[in-house]
């Protein structure tokens, strides 16, 4: 069964350059595409679950509402991607860059994002509940309402991060850095902040 639709197509947008052809019909027709060029391709509502996209290009593509459980995006470079409203539970996202992207609504419970690069991120309302974030870079990222109730932090990065009325509860922030960031409203219980850098923290 194809996974994606055959409605996939470049932004129009960006006429000199996208994603590569050959590398879409790849992923179309075995689900797996590892390495591949897919910048700027169409991807929302897109099936891409248990998809191996180890080390892919994703530049600027659209993913909102997409299908990726399970999926393997380790070291991908994704950088301004949509991913709202995406299923990315349990998907693998270790050291993928991910900077100044739309995450608002995504589901990444139990995801892989351990040193990943989350910065200036939109993961209003994400759901990142259990999710391994040891070492990630989430520097000046909008995690306003977003669950992260027994998420393992150790050792990331959230200065100046916003995570006003998130949840945080049971959360691992251990030799975290949240300098500056913004806390107000937020479920602290059980958290723990053991070793972390909480200067300039707003309660």
């Amino acid at each position: 069964m194809a996974l994606v639709s055959n409605s996939l197509v470049l932004l129009a947008s960006q006429p000199s350059y996208g994603y590569d052809r050959d590398h879409l019909r790849q992923l179309r027709t075995t689900g797996h595409c590892p390495g591949c060029n897919l910048e700027r391709a169409d991807l929302h509502n897109a099936d891409l679950r248990n998809a191996d996209l180890r080390g892919a290009t994703l530049y600027g593509a659209n993913l909102s509402n997409a299908n990726l459980n399970n999926a393997n995006l380790e070291r991908a470079w994704m950088p301004f991607v949509d991913l709202s409203g995406a299923n990315l539970e349990g998907a693998n996202l270790g050291g993928a860059d991910v900077g100044d992207s739309d995450l608002s609504g995504a589901n990444l419970e139990g995801a892989n994002l351990e040193g990943s690069d989350l910065r200036i991120a939109n993961l209003i309302r994400a759901n990142l509940r259990g999710a391994d974030l040891r070492n990630a870079y989430i520097f000046r990222a909008d995690l306003r309402g977003a669950d992260l109730r027994g998420a393992n932090l150790h050792g990331a990065t959230l200065i100046s991060a916003s995570l006003i009325g998130a949840n945080l509860s049971g959360a691992y922030l251990r030799d975290a850095n949240l300098g500056q960031a913004n806390l107000s409203d937020a479920d602290l219980s059980g958290v723990d902040f053991n070793g972390a850098n909480t200067g300039g923290v707003t309660w």
